[in-house]
């Protein structure tokens, strides 16, 4: 019956799906509270959270930091709050800091001022915040009730409007009764606010009408039972009671000033309740041992059981949790001890440092079948070029296997494919290979190798290698069967010399000193300057230069020759009548290696270099000079470098792609390079062989010398570049009557307990009619991140034009769907 049960269902689904846990995160940086600061308050508005503290040995000083990452992640505020934040009632009060939900802004009361801030960043005070004599009494203890922010100080209350207009209340004449802590309840149905203050062995009932703005005393108790010296209170709605923190007795739970119970929450230790918050389902206490409870937000007595939260990292708090403050889901929060944070949940708490919030993940099925086509399976790219002409990509390279073996020399193919999108690629030529296979199984070949001429209308791959000197390949629209090899017998092209595009004009070395200029791609259409300076700056006979980067100029470039970490370059802007004087020296481009790559960029007005070793760049002026640049944020080399005028991109060894913003102000000290993310979580793992500018976007092509990718840059929504892989586009092959498909459900449980679910495959025939079927139970164990598989072997007889469809499910007996279906062969 089961089976029929299932079977029923399958047919009745098509894209049914649940959530199944939530995205991870973690805080990136360890945080530091000033040094001579402890935290006294803290406050939220759904993700943003602002937390204050103030010096420890004088209670003075006021520093806000804020997070707007759910607690996780904190800076300080830009706004410097005052040096003076001293509450002379109550110098330890817990109630500076709250969030005025009508008013849109989070509030901070000193004896100086009163600030407001919608962000936690930035704060204002003044005329807007102390309008209508709002700033009194010195500083003041803070509660919000509703629309309406209510105030302490001194022997007087006071409810104030989003206009900061109300009436303030004395409580009691008698000069030595100072407010020291205030809460209030929900307004009432007939808009009237009770409030509860305490301190000094008193405790005051009092209501605050707000239709007509009056305050009135229900009532008032004055014995030594009551809190002396409390310095935070909340009102916990379902329990009925004022929750009061007072630093000798601990906690109290108020009903009002004459009904009232002390709190042992940790009854087999001395420790005291330090700090305390409520939502509408629980109470939370923090401890002055460190430690963590909680209850169900009921009415507290003697006999109320509380829960411990453990301690889930490495090294407990030992000090005072001096404030909580609950998340909107209703059971994680944020805490503060005297100088750390904390995040945590009913179930764990830890100090953010080292926080990862519990999820549990399972992502949709994936199904692979037969014959997954990779165009650079067995390739290793090695660059491209591309034509905003004709909006087409072209990116080349050579197999990694030997096609044959001839007189005792391997031999194997040249590839070139092209692509109008980035994504979907054709071979479109197998031939001339374009680099040197060497016997230890290294390559050798230029960097910038591949060229769109514009002014020429061509595609020029350079293929001029030991095999085969001074050949390269040209097309004029890169199609299939349009590419023809031209001889360095044609051209005068010499061996492993890279190739530049400058204004109209196409730029090469003769492998040696000189600066070679090709109107046209043939040997009666070139000329060449010889940089044969004699004497001081004198280029010496043994450097043979075959690096080459110019500016985008015809007739006036800026140029950069190089080998290895030594070069020649020209200065564009020199009035020096001889053209020998317009070129410099440079013994050391930043000697940290061989150069890879260069660059011009217009903005700079200089060349930036990368080098072999060090994660180094390197800025050339067109005088000679040399600085360090930044250096690469990764574990990575770049290997090559483009510019579109507005950012540098970076090809890594690391399999990262790294930008940077190609401004005036290109330096080691303001810049760094920071990794490209990808798009759609399909990260490059392979060596990134080159980079290069395609219009608005970038083309890196990757390889691990066994196979390659090719990675499409362009900017988001939001303005930033990420990436995404050719490869995460592929077919999933196909469904192969007697052949097998794949089917694999990527899981990660960062939960403390194991999970279980169910993997169905289901074949269907044309008409929709189920032909076959096959489930696998899976579990998986807690904190584990893992791909769960089941293969599932074709029937010979399935009909042609079948479909497979994956589901996932808790169980076959509970049969709720837990991720969207999978139908990749429609």
């Amino acid at each position: 019956m089961k089976n029929k049960k299932v079977i029923s269902i399958i047919l009745s689904l098509s894209a049914m799906f649940s959530a199944f846990g939530a995205v991870p995160a973690s805080a990136e940086s360890n945080f530091s509270i000033a040094t001579g600061y402890e935290f006294v308050d803290i406050a939220h508005k759904g993700n943003t959270y602002v937390a204050m503290a103030k010096k420890s040995e004088t209670n003075n000083g006021a520093k806000l930091y804020y997070s707007n990452d759910g607690g996780l992640n904190w800076q300080a505020s830009t706004t410097s709050i005052t040096n003076n934040s001293h509450i002379a009632a109550n110098p330890q009060s817990q109630q500076q800091l709250v969030y005025w939900e009508d008013n849109g802004t989070f509030v901070v009361k000193t004896d100086s001022a009163t600030y407001t801030s919608s962000d936690g960043n930035t704060w204002a005070s003044g005329k807007i915040a102390d309008k209508n004599g709002f700033h009194w009494s010195g500083a003041a203890m803070l509660a919000v009730s509703g629309d309406t922010l209510i105030l302490g100080a001194n022997q007087k209350a006071r409810a104030v409007d989003k206009n900061y207009n109300g009436t303030i209340h004395p409580i009691n004449t008698n000069s030595s009764y100072y407010v020291k802590t205030i809460a209030a309840k929900p307004t009432d149905e007939n808009g009237d606010i009770t409030v509860f203050v305490a301190g000094c062995n008193m405790g005051y009932d009092l209501k605050y009408n707000k239709s007509n703005d009056t305050w009135s005393q229900e009532g008032y108790n004055s014995v030594s039972a009551l809190p002396m010296y409390p310095y935070d209170m909340i009102y916990a709605a379902n329990a009925g009671q004022f929750l009061s923190v007072d630093s000798t007795n601990g906690l109290i739970a108020f009903k009002d000033s004459k009904n009232f119970v002390k709190v042992t929450v940790d009854s087999e230790s001395n420790a005291t309740v330090t700090g305390v918050n409520a939502n509408d389902k629980y109470i939370i206490a923090g401890m002055s041992d460190g430690k963590i409870y909680y209850t169900a937000n009921a009415e507290i007595t003697a006999e109320t059981s509380w829960t411990e939260i453990p301690y889930a990292g490495t090294t407990a708090p030992s000090n005072s949790i001096k404030n909580i403050e609950f998340a909107d889901d209703g059971n994680s929060f944020v805490a503060l001890s005297n100088t750390q944070i904390y995040k945590g949940n009913l179930s764990k708490f830890i100090n953010i440092d080292e926080y990862v919030e519990e999820y549990r993940n399972v992502a949709d099925p994936i199904i692979k079948g037969e014959a997954a086509a990779n165009p650079f399976e067995g390739i290793r790219l090695i660059g491209g070029t591309y034509s905003d002409t004709l909006g087409k990509y072209v990116v080349y390279g050579d197999t990694v296997s030997k096609i044959s073996v001839e007189g005792g020399v391997a031999k194997y193919w040249g590839m070139i494919y092209t692509s109008t999108d980035g994504i979907n690629w054709e071979q479109v030529y197998q031939g001339y290979t374009f680099s040197k296979h060497n016997d230890n199984g290294s390559f050798a070949e230029v960097r910038n190798g591949a060229v769109w001429w514009g002014a020429q209308n061509q595609f020029i791959i350079s293929a001029s290698t030991q095999d085969h000197s001074g050949v390269s390949l040209v097309s004029a629209d890169g199609t299939k069967g349009t590419w023809s090899a031209a001889s360095t017998d044609d051209t005068d092209f010499r061996l492993n010399t890279d190739i530049a595009i400058g204004g109209n004009n196409l730029y090469t070395t003769n492998n040696g000193r000189q600066f070679r200029t090709y109107t046209a791609w043939n040997k009666t259409n070139m000329t060449y300057i010889g940089v044969t300076k004699t004497g001081t700056g004198a280029v010496p006979d043994t450097w043979y230069m075959n690096q080459i980067a110019v500016s985008d100029d015809s007739t006036n470039p800026a140029v950069l020759m190089a080998q290895n970490g030594n070069g020649v370059v020209r200065n564009n802007e020199s009035t020096a009548t001889e053209e020998s004087d317009k070129w410099t020296l440079i013994d050391a481009l930043g000697g940290a290696g061989a150069l890879t790559d260069a660059v011009y960029s217009d903005k700079l007005g200089k060349f930036v270099a990368v080098l072999t070793t060090g994660n180094r760049t390197s800025i050339v002026s067109k005088d000679g000079s040399v600085v360090q640049g930044p250096v690469v944020t990764g574990s990575g080399v770049c290997n090559a470098i483009d510019t579109n005028g507005e950012v540098f991109m970076f090809a890594g060894k690391d399999g990262n792609v790294y930008t940077a913003p190609d401004t005036a102000d290109f330096s080691k000290e303001n810049t760094t390079l920071t990794a490209v993310p990808s798009a759609n979580g399909n990260k490059n793992e392979m060596n990134v062989t080159n980079v290069f500018k395609a219009g608005n976007k970038f083309i890196a092509t990757a390889s691990d010398n066994e196979n390659s990718d090719v990675l499409l840059i362009s900017k988001n929504s939001n303005g930033i570049y990420e990436y995404v892989t050719a490869s995460s586009f592929l077919s999933d092959g196909e469904l192969v009557p007697g052949g097998s498909v794949e089917v694999s459900v990527n899981v990660e449980n960062q939960m403390a307990e194991s999970c279980g679910f169910t993997i169905i495959a289901a074949i269907f025939n044309s008409e929709g009619k189920l032909v076959q079927v096959k489930t696998e139970d899976k579990a998986v164990e807690s904190f584990t991140n893992t791909t769960e598989t089941m293969t599932v072997d074709v029937k010979s007889d399935i009909p042609t034009g079948s479909s497979m469809r994956a589901f996932v499910w808790d169980s076959t007996d509970g049969m709720v769907p837990i991720t969207k279906v999978s139908n990749p062969f429609n």
